[in-house]
């Protein structure tokens, strides 16, 4: 195999560094021995190796070690629901911070979605492949794409100061308004979300600071939602709003660390806002971070 290789790169005149040569797992531990030699010898020649569907196969973390390789390819069974799982999430982050101790590239397969790249991009995975980018091309019209430099945005919160920001989730249209008029004033970055579903997309796209809950939605219980956040994004500071029939579900969840306040309905204007930036200010502290100013003037 590294013959036919050396071969090919020599014939069509390209460095041996551009060719990345994907392997499964279940193929390296056929012969693993033989593997390791012939994965050796490529390397040797200049070429990339990668694991292909990574954390899908049976081989051992040691393998890592023995095998000569570059990057690892966390399978699309991960990738797909990364922004809505906490599983699928916790096995993404665990693959890319391993990977990188072991100074090895990650790609995520299978990304499809803004919101599976900007969570991507913020855990600090080096690569995506996907339809999110492209599908699969004839080769004239992907020189196309090569030459006309078609690049994606970088994910929102990537390599930027973060901006104050606050997702207020509830599944009254009134209720959710009243929030945003309530609380845009102080100078927050604002994102609204009706259910479940629409906050935790706006999560895996934007770097949230607080998220402002209702506890009664008809899609899934604020508790349940904020058990979620509290595994994804653990940095975030998580509140819930809750009618006096759900103080129970919330002491519970309280007491499971999911959440960081709790207001009761009806809230008070003056004490939801003092609060609020108080928690911001907490954020910073803990954190150990500059407060970042204000997008607007707050108006007292």
């Amino acid at each position: 195999l590294e013959q036919t290789v050396a071969q090919a790169v020599a014939r069509h005149g390209i460095a041996p560094g551009l060719l990345t040569l994907e392997v499964t797992e279940r193929a390296m531990l056929d012969d693993p021995g033989r593997t390791a030699a012939t994965l050796a010898a490529l390397r040797a020649i200049g070429v990339r190796i990668a694991i292909d569907d990574f954390g899908t196969g049976y081989s051992s973390l040691a393998y890592l070690k023995r095998f000569p390789v570059d990057a690892l390819k966390i399978d699309i069974a991960f990738v797909r629901d990364v922004t809505s799982n906490p599983d699928d999430a916790a096995v993404v982050d665990a693959i890319i911070a391993m990977a990188h101790s072991l100074k090895l590239e990650v790609v995520a397969e299978g990304v499809e979605t803004a919101a599976q790249l900007a969570y991507l991009g913020r855990q600090r995975c080096d690569q995506i492949q996907g339809y999110h980018y492209s599908r699969p091309l004839p080769a004239a019209q992907l020189e196309r794409l090569l030459r006309d430099d078609v690049r994606l945005d970088l994910p929102d919160g990537v390599g930027t100061v973060a901006e104050r920001t606050l997702l207020i989730v509830d599944d009254e249209p009134h209720v959710l308004s009243a929030l945003q008029r309530l609380l845009r004033p102080d100078g927050y970055r604002v994102l609204a979300a009706d259910g479940a579903a629409q906050a935790l997309a706006l999560l895996a796209r934007h770097p949230v600071h607080l998220i402002l809950c209702d506890q009664h939605m008809a899609e899934m219980r604020g508790t349940e939602l904020l058990d979620q956040v509290q595994r994804m994004y653990p940095d975030t500071f998580r509140i819930i709003l809750s009618g006096h029939t759900d103080l129970g579900e919330v002491v519970e969840a309280i007491h499971r660390g999911a959440l960081y306040r709790f207001y009761t309905k009806p809230w008070d204007n003056r004490t939801l806002r003092e609060n609020i930036r108080a928690a911001f200010r907490h954020y910073w502290q803990l954190h150990g971070l500059a407060e970042p100013a204000p997008l607007l003037a707050a108006d007292g």
